[in-house]
This record gives structure tokens, C-alpha cells and sequence, in this order.
């Protein structure tokens, strides 16, 4: 009998990682094997009971690929290691686990970076880590998969590499799950599966119209007060779902939806949080980093959307603050700064941002999570200055917002990786989908206006859920009506 391409590559495969034990005496070691490329959504949905990761980084506002492996999507079956960390410490500690397990595995130079942690942290420690939606997730969260797809979907003639790690003690789990996802990989369909679309069958807020411009109206007293310059208010939409929606089809989705958008996807136990987000928060490679400011938004259906945004002196505002504080957290560690002083405008399908794209050389290397924690929250998500506009939020606003507007992305052995701000996401607990959306209240913010960019906000990630509810997106008056308004 002629073996199947899946179970020769099972046979390869565990000829590799027992040819790597022959070599070393660490508890566990890493060997990867080329397999078809394409399936890389289908397996998420393969084993519903695994950790799962997916990442993919998004790409400039030219349409350009930050970097090399940004080209790579990144699916994580199973863990060998996962942890949660609780506490203010939580990335300090996270640090330390990822370093001192790294130094268990035997990396081949060749994986040295792609072998590499998944995971994230919460908006605020302490609110969000036990008794509601978030519990699993914790203050933070990160895991080594035990199988590691990587796929570069914009060239399907190319393979597809899996690696998998393994300890003596647990190989034939390795080997089994690995047996399971190459009988997907080697004799699935590599057309996509049909895509459900549930029903809502009921809808709740975190804050109505009249609640959220409380809310707002609550921020501008801090602001004239002069509390706070800046805090960026959410709310959150929960559906209740005829079915549970599949990830596999809201990626596909938002694969259509936001391809300048990285991509990302975790699942631990029965939750899985998901989403496509504009803003990258830091991305280390040896001492280069590279990050954005992104702040200021507008409706691509109004006219002249880009000149409005762009002239517009609120939003420019806005922005300023986002800069001003990544220039503080990290020009400190550089040698080499750039940031340039005029913002671009990113154009995505619905909405336009202002951006200024950062990137320095650092004096000494920084592991990528003190990097993530010296930035996060950065005023684009949490408000100036940052202890008080935080504050505010975790008093004021209804629903808790666990990982929403925070840090997700990767870590490998080096301390580089990638992390970007979980925006435009949401969390599947089974038939149950909580989705979040905010926006930035500053001096002259108008509640109906900021209400309008959070319902446009929140349309991406409802229309990639498939669910039968078109978001009002409409805004109240123009940016020059509203600055004419607010400086007259």
C-alpha cells in the first residue's frame, strides 16, 4: 500500500524531532516539515478543544509589509507551555516564564524565530480577571503551541512549513495532534468551506444613546475642569446569536474586509477572542522598532473625507497627544527617533485615521514586552494623561473591556515580536458575541457625532460576524461644521 502524504509526513516529522533529541539534552525540542499551503483558517476550527492562535500583521498605509515574516499567517494548534499572570506585574512576569522556558527548548538556528509565544494582556490589570466574559483570559495570557502552521497566502504556489515541539516524556501527543492537523493539511479542500451566517436574536448595550452621552458629557466636565485632556470612552454590544459563529468565517471575512488589517485570533477554553485592527503598537526586531500613531478618525463616505480629517483641529489634537506620548516612553531607549511632523491620513474601506509612522534604533536590546508595557495604554486607546483618563474608565464605563483596546500579538526566544492594539474585536462565548468599539472625547467632542464613529467602528466587526444588522453611520455634521462650532 502507497502511504498518504499525511502520514509520510508524520513520518518525517518524527524523524526529525527524535533525530534532535539524539543532539541534545534540554527537555524539549522543535523540528518543522513543508506541507501544502491554503489551510490555514480551515484549522482553527479543527479541534475546538485547543488553545488555538492565529496572527497575520497588517500592512501599511502605501500597501506595503512592515517587515519580511509580516508576509507569514501564523496558526498555533495546541500548547506545550500556557500561563496567565495576574497583577500589575503581569508582563514583567510574563517576560521571565517566556525566557525561562525558552531555555528548555533546543531551537535549530534556522527556528530561531518562528519559534514563538502567542498571547496578550488586558486593558487594566485587576477589573477584568475573574467572574464575567473575560475570566480565562486573565490579566494576561500567553502560549507556546505545540504545532505551528505558517502560510504565506499571497504566494498559494509556495509551501507551507508546520513545526512542532515535543518533549520525550509527551511525543506521541505531539505526533497525534500533528497526525490530525496533516490529514487537513495534505487531503483537505483547499476551497473555502461554506460561509454560515447567523441570525441576531437579541441585542443589548452597554450604553444607550442618553447613557453614553452621560458618559461624554461626564469627560468634557473632567476636561474643563482640567483633569484630563483626553479619555476615550467604549461601549459594548452584545448579541445573542442563533448559532455559534465559526472564527474560520469571520477571518474570511475580514480577510475580505480589512486586508491592511493584522488579523488575530485566540482561543482559550471555550472563549475565543477575535478581530482586525489598524494600529500597531510596537514591533522589535534586533534594536530596530518600528511603531504608530493613530488617532483621529473620520467616515470615508463624507465629503472630502480625507481633507476634512486632515484639517480638522480637533482630531489633530487628538493625535498630537498620541505622539507626544510614544515619543516620551521611547525616545529614551534610542539612539535613532523618527517621527515625522506632519501626519498621513490611512485610508481604510470605511473610515480614514490620521497616522504618523514611528520607528528608532535602540541603545541595548529591550525584550518586546517592557517595550508593550511601556507604551500600553497609549492615549489613542486610553486618554492623557493615562493614570487619570484610565481611571475614569474603569469607574465610569459599564462593561468591563477585558482585552479590548489592549495588547495581542507574539514573542520568540530573541525578545522580538510584534504586538498591535485589539481594536475592532470581539469575543465569542459560544451563541453569545461581545463586540467594542470607542472613541476619543476631547475638548469640544460633540456625544452624537462620537456616538456615530462608534456605531461605524463597530459595523466591521458585526458585518464580519455575518449577522443581519446595518450600522447607522451617518454623522451628525462635518468636521468643519463641528470645528467651526467648537472655536466660534
Amino acid at each position: 500500500m502507497i502511504p498518504s502524504p499525511a502520514s509520510s509526513s508524520l513520518a518525517c516529522l518524527q524523524n526529525a524531532l527524535l533525530g534532535e533529541f539524539a543532539k541534545t539534552n534540554r527537555t524539549w525540542c522543535v523540528a518543522k516539515i513543508e506541507v501544502k499551503p491554503g489551510a490555514a483558517r480551515r484549522l482553527l476550527d479543527l479541534h475546538a478543544t485547543e488553545e488555538t492562535a492565529y496572527f497575520v500583521s497588517g500592512q501599511g498605509s502605501d500597501g506595503t509589509l512592515p517587515a519580511p515574516e509580516s508576509k507569514s499567517t501564523f496558526v498555533g494548534v495546541g500548547s506545550v507551555k500556557s500561563r496567565r499572570f495576574e497583577g500589575a506585574a503581569r508582563l514583567r512576569d510574563a517576560s521571565e516564564f517566556i525566557r525561562a522556558t525558552f531555555e528548555t527548548v533546543e531551537i535549530p538556528p534556522e527556528l530561531a524565530s518562528t519559534v514563538r509565544f502567542f498571547g496578550g494582556a488586558s486593558f487594566s490589570p485587576g477589573r477584568d480577571g475573574g467572574g464575567n466574559c473575560w475570566s480565562e483570559f486573565g490579566d494576561a495570557r500567553f502560549l507556546l503551541p505545540r504545532c505551528l502552521y505558517i502560510d504565506d497566502e499571497a504566494r498559494p504556489e509556495e509551501s507551507a512549513e508546520l513545526v512542532c515541539l515535543a518533549s520525550k516524556a509527551d511525543l506521541d501527543v505531539t505526533l497525534s495532534l500533528c497526525g490530525r492537523l496533516l490529514d487537513e493539511i495534505e487531503q483537505g479542500d483547499c476551497s473555502p468551506p461554506p460561509i454560515f451566517r447567523p441570525s441576531t436574536l437579541s441585542r443589548e448595550e452597554s450604553e444607550e444613546p442618553a447613557a453614553w452621552e452621560r458618559l461624554v458629557e461626564g469627560i468634557k466636565s473632567e476636561i474643563n475642569h482640567g483633569q484630563v485632556q483626553k479619555v476615550v470612552a467604549a461601549r459594548r454590544v452584545t448579541l445573542k446569536l442563533s448559532a455559534a459563529p465559526r472564527a474560520a468565517d469571520i477571518l474570511s471575512r475580514l480577510n475580505e474586509s480589512a486586508p491592511l488589517c493584522a488579523r488575530f485570533c485566540l482561543r482559550i477554553g471555550k472563549k475565543t477572542f477575535i478581530g482586525a485592527t489598524p494600529e500597531r503598537l510596537v514591533q522589535r526586531r534586533g534594536y530596530d522598532i518600528t511603531t504608530e500613531a493613530l488617532a483621529g478618525s473620520i467616515s470615508a463616505s463624507e465629503a472630502n473625507a480625507e481633507l476634512a480629517l486632515f484639517r480638522s483641529e480637533k482630531d489633530r489634537r487628538e493625535h498630537a497627544y498620541v505622539v507626544s506620548a510614544i515619543k516620551d516612553a521611547l525616545s529614551p531607549l534610542c539612539d535613532k527617533f523618527r517621527a515625522p511632523e506632519e501626519p498621513e491620513v490611512r485610508r481604510l474601506q470605511s473610515i480614514y485615521h490620521l497616522r504618523t509612522p514611528i520607528s528608532g534604533r535602540l541603545h541595548s536590546p529591550v525584550h518586546i514586552l517592557e517595550l508593550v508595557e511601556r507604551l500600553h495604554p497609549t492615549p489613542a486607546v486610553g486618554g492623557m494623561p493615562c493614570a487619570r483618563a484610565v481611571d475614569f474608565i474603569t469607574t465610569h464605563e459599564q462593561a468591563e473591556r477585558g482585552w479590548y483596546a489592549a495588547p495581542v500579538g507574539w514573542v520568540d526566544a530573541a525578545g522580538n515580536g510584534e504586538f498591535v492594539v485589539a481594536l475592532r474585536s470581539g469575543l465569542i462565548s459560544g451563541d453569545k458575541v461581545h463586540v467594542y468599539a470607542g472613541a476619543g472625547i476631547v475638548e469640544g467632542s460633540d456625544s452624537s457625532a462620537e456616538y456615530a464613529e462608534t456605531e461605524l467602528k463597530l459595523s466591521g466587526m458585526l458585518g464580519a460576524l455575518g449577522v443581519l444588522y446595518q450600522a447607522d453611520i451617518s454623522v451628525p455634521q462635518s468636521r468643519q461644521d463641528r470645528d467651526e462650532r467648537v472655536h466660534h
